[in-house]
């Protein structure tokens, strides 16, 4: 159980974690604690304590005499990390499919009928969260804690920039059928073209936010 200092913590963590990925704070804008506190009614030791946090995440950085900054990422630093988040996830999508496929395309499919019917009532932000757990789901499936405590460390950064793509249904669309030619890859035990699938739709993701309007700020 936490006590009262770990839970006040949490919830701060989880207040500019939420701050961070949503755009609430742009990316490379410096975080006061003072004002942070004031903002959340707290004092500056949770404050500075969910910094170091968020920091350990790769959520923020702190510069020395300067201060302490939302994340900044340049275009050459986005593909990598595009390319690392998409080995990961094509890694954990096929020891899922070795361990259990039938598990994980029923897992997979749930995910994806709800996202469908949420963009059937034109809830695209309720897609976007359907699509982060598909993705997720792939790495808890893995059962590999050493995968997913890679994954983990940099889901923020990954969360923060999908959430910058643009929200409009021809994009929401496509990504949620390259999902569901996904399933039907790892359905049919084609999970190398499954995995071919999986690594260009995460490719793509850095092709919107590299050729986009800007949505990070100008820092892409």
């Amino acid at each position: 159980m936490l006590n009262t200092a770990q839970s006040l913590r949490h919830s701060v963590v989880s207040e500019l974690r939420r701050r961070i990925i949503e755009g609430d704070c742009a990316l490379g804008a410096r975080l006061s604690e003072n004002v942070l506190a004031l903002e959340l009614g707290v004092s500056r030791t949770p404050v500075r304590e969910a910094l170091m946090a968020l920091q350990d995440e790769g959520l923020v950085a702190v510069r020395p005499q300067r201060g302490t900054y939302v994340f900044a990422i340049d275009v050459e630093e986005t593909r990598q990390l595009c390319d690392l988040r998409g080995l990961l996830e094509a890694g954990a999508m096929r020891l899922a499919a070795e361990a259990d496929r039938a598990g994980l395309v029923d897992g997979l499919g749930g995910i994806v009928a709800r996202a469908e019917a949420a963009e059937r009532r034109g809830q695209l932000r309720d897609c976007e969260q359907f699509d982060r757990q598909f993705h997720e789901s792939l790495l808890e499936a893995s059962k590999n804690v050493f995968l997913i405590d890679s994954y983990r460390r940099i889901a923020g950064r990954v969360n923060a920039l999908r959430f910058r793509l643009p929200s409009d249904t021809a994009r929401v669309s496509s990504a949620l059928r390259q999902h569901r030619d996904l399933v039907a890859l790892i359905a049919q035990e084609r999970v190398g073209e499954a995995a071919d699938l999986l690594r260009g739709h995460v490719r793509n993701v850095f092709r919107l936010l590299a050729e986009g309007p800007s949505q990070t700020d100008g820092l892409l």
